[in-house]
């Protein structure tokens, strides 16, 4: 089935029923600007702007790639896999920095330096005597590898987070993608001719493209910017999601670990009472129990 006025294909019943509500009304958007052009080249924006609402509201990799063609689908994946992996690496790399520089602010190390010992050496008690602590300069010597060693990693997570955005510059990353569609395009036709019948016969005047093929392979090269830009933004979304269950689990520790502090004086003190309480009764003889009484002390046997 064909738009009216277009040879440009509209999705069939099955195929729409089995999507998701999201990619419907992408797909339903991608039908109307087809027959809005078609109609009046004047209408075709808005129908456009409705299709890449739909495509905003998408929230995984395999929603967007369910929007690509069947016939392209397979080849465009491993691009947008790539591209979505280092995307997440990304993130993960730039919530380890945040890290990094948090404890270098708070003055605290982060485990992978806060396991780091000052290595043990002896010394004899002459020796001991004579200087008041001998292990003093390797102790600062340690001290001083594990704040050198933050600074550093702080520098090579920076050059690391740098690069990798390199990779996600659409700039970079997008302008081969479409000639390789458009490759991949080329090798379909062969598969995509449809015969033109002479006027009144069933003799085949000459082969041509197939007009829905032509329109869909058009409107997929058209989308596929689109479709990389919202492959970024789903991973960014989801690394701003994780970055603020992080901080808002960090402040509820931090609360938590406040009013611990502040109970635990009070609970400690009124240990101690108890404690120090006890022992006195104890002394006096005065046994604890639902009522408190005097101690008796044992009869002696009559022999």
């Amino acid at each position: 089935m064909t738009n009216p006025g277009s040879s440009q294909p509209l999705p069939s019943f099955q195929k729409v029923c089995a999507m998701s509500p999201v990619q419907a009304g992408y797909v339903q958007g991608a039908a109307m600007a087809s027959i809005a052009l078609a109609i009046s080249p004047d209408a075709a924006p808005a129908t456009a702007t409705a299709r890449d609402l739909s495509l905003g509201l998408m929230m995984s990799l395999n929603e967007v790639l369910g929007l690509v063609p069947t016939d392209f689908r397979e080849h465009l994946r491993p691009h947008f896999q790539r591209l979505a992996e280092t995307a997440e690496k990304c993130g993960n790399v730039r919530a380890t920095l945040d890290k990094l520089r948090r404890h270098k602010a708070n003055g605290t190390l982060p485990p992978q330096l806060s396991g780091v010992h000052v290595p043990v050496f002896q010394f004899t008690q002459e020796y001991r005597s004579h200087v008041a602590d001998p292990s003093a300069a390797i102790k600062a010597a340690c001290d001083d590898f594990v704040w050198t060693a933050l600074d550093k990693a702080i520098t090579a997570k920076t050059a690391e987070m740098t690069y990798l955005d390199s990779l996600l510059d659409m700039s970079k990353f997008y302008p081969d993608l479409p000639k390789q569609m458009e490759n991949e395009a080329k090798k379909l036709e062969l598969a995509n001719q449809v015969p033109v019948f002479r006027p009144g016969t069933t003799e085949i005047h000459h082969w041509e493209l197939d007009g829905p093929f032509i329109a869909m392979r058009d409107q997929f090269l058209h989308d596929l910017a689109l479709l990389a830009a919202r492959v970024l933004a789903i991973n960014h979304t989801k690394t701003v999601v994780r970055q603020t269950k992080a901080d808002a689990k960090k402040k509820l520790k931090d609360v938590a670990d406040v009013e611990m502090a502040n109970a635990t004086p009070k609970k400690r003190t009124e240990d101690l009472i108890n404690k120090a309480l006890s022992a006195r009764l104890k002394q006096l003889g005065i046994t604890g129990g639902s009522r408190s009484r005097v101690a008796k002390k044992p009869k002696k046997k009559e022999s």
